[in-house]
């Protein structure tokens, strides 16, 4: 119980972390107007969903199954992911 919950805080002190740090070259190129806002969602979207499927993958503090459907890799859709 002590390892799941030390994982679990790590994981999210990861996302708190890695999330950011990889969409902060996104909001650059927003801000110097290199992309405009539909672009920045859907790289955002990509960043971000690349993102927690890697965190969910190193940290196995529970159960689960990452399922990537071929058409959503494409055209990615934003979803809410519950555990």
């Amino acid at each position: 119980s002590a390892v799941v919950r030390t994982l679990i805080v790590a994981f999210i002190m990861s996302m708190c972390v890695a999330l950011p740090v990889t969409l902060f070259p996104v909001w650059v190129l927003y801000r110097l107007k290199i992309i405009n806002r539909v672009q920045k969602e859907m790289i955002s979207l990509r960043v971000g969903q690349f993102c927690s499927r890697w965190l969910m993958r190193l940290f196995p503090f529970a159960r689960k199954k990452v399922i990537v459907e071929p058409e959503t890799l494409t055209e990615p859709q934003p979803a809410i992911w519950v555990c």
